[in-house]
């Protein structure tokens, strides 16, 4: 009886491991409900196989479990291998330190470590808790490099970086095997060694996926620069297009004068009453407007932002959309990475535009307001009845376009979500008008 309590407190501090392990290292929002299921499932799978004396094959097991686990709950094959095959190289990296500490400082023998259950639910508390520092830390470093760009894209060095945790967890546990055979007890020097090559093989993978991680973000960069530039030139072409316009009214001018010029020389104020109203006015109205919405972008002080913005107005409005733009105050600074701002309004503004075309009243509407504590974008347009309602817009791959064209707010919430505190994103639709709400609180990112 004593030994079937051991065994099953032993399997439940492992499993435990297991579960604070995943939800550190996860990027993606993971419930207590999620928590507790890889717990189970990895308590049951360990216990059944030292039940039936097949615990050396707990590694590959194990591992297989939680991949079809956490696949049910992310739907992401790729980073679900990543997340299990990670989880099991730091629980050996743990294991190996702590055998190392236990022989070299506590002079413990390995076979007394095995025989004496209280050192050996001693060792496997000393496990968790060291596999709870590794995992913070590896947390930090993935959003330090921000690892949720690297899963969220169609990434082919992603097929590499799985692979090679494959073989490095292979290597590790052939190693483990091989130490078994070759050595007749556990001494401090194998525990040393069997320590060395573990952690050999994790830097070597962290500083090749570092590096495969780095070249891509700056692939990204360059791919948003160049989006930057075609804004740009977008930008340009909207200038000069506003440019004709008012030279074009300027040239008119002259003879709008004269024209005038005849009505009151005949004394006929109804035909300049109806000249006025039917030509002249819908002209000037048209161009002013145009103007004074163009003119309210000076105040976004930060230019890939304002160019970006300005080249989103433009395209509506070659769809013959309305925009009116709202900015009453200096945009001087944003606490969001500018990439990830224009990722996000991108996605909003390309929402905006596709319902919009599709209305017969067509319209877009952008406010920026700042006030102490935040600056919020305020995207309205026209939308039509039969929009689908905002909780399946949040859907992945759900898209108004067709299959496998989905990735709006779905996207912009994962960018918020994995990268921003500060951050919220409001969505809501009435009378036929669609509402995007951004809100970025005016302090960094923790």
């Amino acid at each position: 009886m004593y030994n079937i309590i051991f065994n099953m407190a032993y399997v439940l501090v492992v499993s435990i491991n297991i579960g604070i392990i995943i939800n550190n290292i996860i990027i993606s929002k993971f419930d207590l409900k999620h928590i507790v299921g890889v717990i189970a499932f990895s308590f049951s799978t360990l216990y059944l196989l030292l039940i039936y004396k097949e615990d050396e094959f707990s590694t590959p097991v194990l591992t297989i479990v939680l991949i079809i686990y956490l696949y049910i709950i992310i739907r992401s094959l790729i980073y679900s291998i990543f997340v299990s095959v990670v989880t099991q190289i730091i629980i050996a990296l743990s294991d190996a330190f702590t055998g190392m500490i236990f022989m070299d400082i506590f002079k413990f023998d390995y076979s007394e470590i095995l025989s004496n259950k209280i050192i050996y639910l001693f060792a496997a508390v000393s496990i968790l808790l060291m596999s709870t520092i590794i995992s913070k830390l590896l947390n930090i470093f993935f959003r330090k490099i921000k690892y949720n760009n690297f899963f969220n894209k169609n990434n082919k060095n992603l097929f590499l970086l799985v692979l090679s945790l494959i073989m490095v967890l292979t290597s590790i546990y052939l190693s483990l095997i091989l130490f078994r055979y070759l050595f007749q007890t556990y001494t401090r020097l194998v525990a040393i060694v069997n320590f060395s090559i573990i952690s050999i093989f994790i830097i070597l993978v962290i500083i090749i996926n570092y590096l495969s991680a780095r070249n891509y973000r700056y692939k990204l960069e360059n791919k948003y620069k160049d989006e930057e530039l075609k804004s740009l030139n977008e930008y340009t072409y909207m200038i000069e297009n506003q440019s004709d316009d008012l030279r074009k009214f300027k040239h008119d001018y002259t003879n709008i004068i004269k024209i005038i010029g005849y009505y009151i020389e005949l004394d006929d104020i109804n035909k300049l009453k109806n000249f006025y109203r039917e030509e002249l006015l819908p002209e000037s109205e048209e161009i002013m407007v145009k103007d004074i919405s163009f003119t309210k972008l000076h105040y976004i002080k930060i230019n890939p932002i304002k160019v970006f913005i300005s080249s989103k107005i433009n395209i509506a409005e070659k769809r013959n959309i309305k925009v009116n733009i709202e900015v009453e105050e200096a945009i001087n600074e944003i606490y969001i990475g500018i990439i990830d701002l224009c990722r996000i309004l991108g996605i909003l503004f390309d929402n905006a535009i596709e319902a919009a075309e599709l209305c017969e009243n067509k319209f877009i509407e952008l406010a920026i307001i700042k006030d102490d504590t935040n600056i919020t974008f305020i995207i309205n347009n026209s939308c039509l009845e039969n929009t689908p309602p905002v909780y399946k817009l949040y859907k992945k791959n759900f898209s108004t376009k067709g299959i496998n064209r989905g990735v709006g707010l779905k996207s912009a919430m994962s960018i918020i979500n994995t990268n921003y505190s500060n951050i919220s994103l409001n969505t809501s639709m009435e009378n036929c008008v669609f509402k995007q709400e951004l809100i970025i609180c005016n302090f960094k990112n923790a």
